[in-house]
């Protein structure tokens, strides 16, 4: 929805499967006291607590998961949290609306985020062209690009590429010459 609409996000509850997970999660002992879990329609946050590293709940999640294939789950991760989503969920749903909004095709559309490599949250939004990345990456060498000035990333990242972009009537163009004046 767009900032306007006051009307979003509704309130719905758990999905069952996601509520099942939830439920295990709470049930068990690797989880205890460790992470703080929020739950949302179609996500199930956990967020780890001193001690736990982000990479290393997400093989305790994976794992607690990886038995179970009837599940139609997605796990990925951010550099702060382990997240467990709907099959249905995803970022590239945001990317059609706005297609459709600014009556744009897929590949005029550029797509930033911060955790391209997989499992990154954002992972499948930048394996399609055109996508920077503000950190991580992905191994694909066609799109999923950082081109932040070395030693920057996340908002740091994004202000050079704000900075870097020349936008003129129904196109921009990235001055990748302000890109490297950050560099020196």
């Amino acid at each position: 929805g767009l900032l306007a609409d006051g009307s979003l996000p509704q309130r719905l509850s758990l999905q069952p499967e996601l509520a099942q997970i939830q439920e295990q999660i709470l049930d068990s002992r690797a989880f205890a006291n460790r992470v703080e879990l929020e739950a949302r329609h179609s996500q199930l946050s956990l967020i780890p607590k001193p001690g736990l590293r982000v990479g290393d709940l997400w093989n305790l999640v994976a794992e607690l998961l990886g038995g179970a294939s009837s599940h139609q789950l997605k796990i990925t991760c951010s550099c702060h949290s382990v997240d467990v989503l709907a099959a249905n969920v995803s970022k590239s749903v945001v990317v059609k609306h706005v297609c459709r909004l600014a009556s744009a095709k897929l590949d005029e559309i550029l797509r930033v985020g911060d955790q391209g490599g997989w499992p990154g949250n954002d992972h499948e939004l930048l394996a399609a062209f055109p996508s920077l990345s503000v950190d991580g990456v992905s191994s694909d060498r066609s799109t999923c690009w950082n081109l932040a000035p070395p030693g920057q990333s996340g908002p740091e990242a994004l202000r050079a590429y704000f900075s870097a972009m020349k936008i003129s009537t129904g196109e921009f163009r990235l001055d990748l010459s302000r890109l490297l004046k950050g560099m020196q």
